[in-house]
This record gives structure tokens, C-alpha cells and sequence, in this order.
């Protein structure tokens, strides 16, 4: 199969041939709690769904050694919602 800049940029290929991603085993406080089986209910579960600050570089050399740090000022970053196909973001060149 050749591989086309289709099926790298378009959101409908992202999922040809994958499962769905997801986590099947969630830890609950109760019993009661986890017949209802939300995810919700389980401590131990943090969703990572959100804004994030999201900066494209074409080599991890480029990458700021202080992005970690929580003080760190990412005011120039592109702030993306999480869950995103960043492949298809307007910052992302179209072969990276």
C-alpha cells in the first residue's frame, strides 16, 4: 500500500486498521461504585481532555530543556483542545 499525504493528514484515516484506544481496567472505591462503571467514580482515574499549550519543532534539539517546569512561559505556544488529531493542526507543516 502506498502511503499518501491523505491518509497522514485526513481525520476519517487516523483509525484505519486500529482499535479504538481506551482502558479497560479502572480501579473503584467500592463495589457499588464500580457495577456503575463510569470512570468517573474512580479516584485513580484523571482525564487528561483539556486546554494544552502545544509548540511544533522540526528536531527535539529544538525543543526548550524548560518546557517541564511549571513556570515555565509558553505564551507563544498554539493552545490546542485535548483530544486533537495534531497532524491536522494549522502550526503542523505538511510533511513533518
Amino acid at each position: 500500500m502506498k502511503i499518501t499525504n491523505e491518509m497522514i493528514t485526513s481525520p476519517e484515516m487516523q483509525g484505519l486498521h486500529r482499535e479504538s484506544s481506551r482502558a479497560t481496567f479502572f480501579h473503584f472505591a467500592s463495589e457499588e461504585q464500580a457495577r456503575l462503571y463510569f470512570r468517573e467514580y474512580s479516584e485513580t482515574t484523571v482525564s487528561l481532555n483539556g486546554k494544552w499549550s502545544f509548540a511544533y519543532t522540526e528536531s527535539p534539539e529544538n525543543i526548550d530543556e524548560n518546557c517541564y517546569q511549571e513556570n515555565f512561559d509558553a505564551a507563544a505556544w498554539e493552545v490546542v483542545n485535548v483530544p486533537d488529531c495534531w497532524v491536522m493542526r494549522d502550526s503542523v507543516p505538511d510533511n513533518p
